[in-house]
């Protein structure tokens, strides 16, 4: 069966043909290979983050552990701001599939021929009932306004469109959740360093108080 444009622009490599199988085990490994390198980044640069602020914390940074904290620091923003970028791209085509539709009022094309006005309404609600599933009323050849009545193959299209948008939205959810992951992460990470950086650096230097303490503890000579 013929797919529609809304699945071919949604998932271009799915409908290839024939060769069904042969893609959907390329697309698996592709993705499982995206996902192994996508994670070997992630702790890679929540580890660096955590043990370069640890350094910072203990007083003991170099040069080089500030530029590396600053690269990673980079990193998590880019990567964060790369998929909340993604996100904004979805919500625009989710947006589109509503679009702004209104009931075609009775002045509508009042300067077109009966059959060019006639075409373009129902042009008009076509597309608005394959994006909100709305029934608005379009031109006769008559002038008169009648409510679309959709075919069986429209409805079929109108089926396919919602489990396109479906699927953008769960991708524009995914897209998000790993943007806010990612910022979430990185500031985790630099809080912990610099929190057992400082346990660190105060469990091998003991303060004044404490050795006034025990200077206090000496017995007078």
């Amino acid at each position: 069966m013929e797919r529609t444009g809304h699945e071919r622009r949604a998932n271009p490599i799915l409908w290839t043909g024939p060769p069904f199988t042969n893609t959907l085990v390329a697309i698996n490994m592709d993705g499982l290979v995206s996902f192994i390198a996508f994670t070997f980044i992630w702790v890679w640069a929540t580890v660096g983050l955590f043990d370069g602020v640890r350094t910072i914390a203990k007083g003991e940074s170099t040069r080089r552990t500030i530029w590396n904290v600053a690269g990673l620091t980079i990193v998590f923003v880019a990567f964060g701001s790369a998929y909340l970028y993604f996100y904004s791209l979805e919500k625009k085509l989710l947006d589109g599939f509503d679009g702004p539709y209104i009931q075609l009022p009775a002045t509508w094309g009042g300067n077109m021929k009966p059959e060019e006005r006639e075409k373009a309404s129902l042009s008009y609600v076509s597309a608005a009932y394959l994006g909100t599933g709305k029934l608005f009323v379009h031109f006769d050849r008559t002038g008169q306004l009648k409510t679309f009545s959709p075919s069986q193959e429209q409805m079929k299209e109108r089926e396919s469109a919602v489990a396109v948008k479906t699927q953008l939205q769960e991708q524009a959810n995914s897209f998000f959740g790993i943007g806010m992951r990612w910022f979430a992460s990185g500031l985790l990470a630099a809080m912990l360093g610099w929190a057992a950086g400082r346990r660190k650096k105060a469990a091998t230097n003991p303060t004044v108080e404490r050795d006034a303490r025990k200077d206090g503890a000496r017995p007078s000579p």
